[in-house]
């Protein structure tokens, strides 16, 4: 993806880290692959919820509504463009890597950078209603 396929020009724009991170990962795949994200999706908020026993100052409700957009978003992906397709597509990924920006199992930040993905890909998808706010 080119830079400018990423870029926006109002305060929802991605940090120049979780840009460099995030692209790399999208990419079109077949709604069967797409689809087969989700119980990753859902692994990982569990590993986030499970790591919050360890670290009450980790944010598992947060994962929670990020799994839950990402599990919507990707249940309608036939729906999405290929552009669109490509960056919920990238989100998921984003989710599910643990050592993204901040580590979601280890940073009390670490649910930041992924709701951060997440709000801007369902900001280009006119998908408001799955805004994770803290």
């Amino acid at each position: 993806m080119s830079d400018e396929s990423l870029s926006l020009t109002d305060s929802t724009s991605l940090s120049p880290l979780i840009r460099e991170m995030f692209e790399p990962l999208c990419e079109v795949l077949s709604p069967e692959d797409a689809r087969a994200l989700v119980p990753s999706i859902k692994e990982h908020a569990r590993a986030i919820q499970a790591a919050q026993a360890e670290n009450e100052f980790l944010d598992a409700e947060t994962g929670e509504k990020i799994s839950n957009a990402l599990v919507a978003l990707l249940m309608d992906y036939e729906r999405y463009s290929d552009e669109q397709k490509r960056l919920v597509v990238g989100a998921a990924r984003y989710f599910i890597d643990s050592q993204d920006a901040e580590g979601d199992l280890t940073s009390i930040l670490g649910c930041e950078d992924d709701a951060e993905v997440l709000n801007y890909v369902v900001k280009q998808l006119n998908r408001e209603d799955l805004r994770v706010t803290f």
